[in-house]
């Protein structure tokens, strides 16, 4: 279960970012949360209420002429999403399930770290 703390750990970190205040589908930025913010997420959570509003879709262009899609969620859908992958990193990471060996989207972790190591 996701608790306060870790609710504001992922806000600090997603409000970090200079697309921090970029609004999803809805008006609401990071700008705008407040330790009632924190409480009413907290809230949703735990009672399983809590759901993902729909996701902006934008098109951005290509040096070759074409678009692609670009998927903004909306800024407490953000903090929702790096909570839960702080919380499923640290069970992962911190008991040592994955192998040493192992890579792929790990922080860290990269093909060119694993290139270094059979380098070696």
């Amino acid at each position: 279960m996701i608790q306060i703390p870790e609710l504001k750990l992922a806000y600090e970190s997603v409000s970090a970012k200079a697309t921090s205040n970029t609004k999803g589908i809805t008006n609401e930025t990071l700008d705008g949360f407040s330790e009632k913010s924190f409480l009413e997420l907290h809230k949703e959570l735990k009672s399983h209420s809590f759901k993902f509003k729909p996701i902006r879709r934008i098109y951005i262009p290509k040096k070759n002429g074409g678009e692609r899609p670009l998927s903004i969620p909306s800024p407490r859908d953000k903090v929702i999403l790096k909570a839960a992958c702080n919380v499923l990193e640290e069970i992962y990471e911190g008991k040592g399930i994955f192998l040493k060996s192992s890579h792929g989207f790990r922080q860290g972790k990269s093909t060119h770290t694993a290139l270094r190591e059979i380098t070696r």
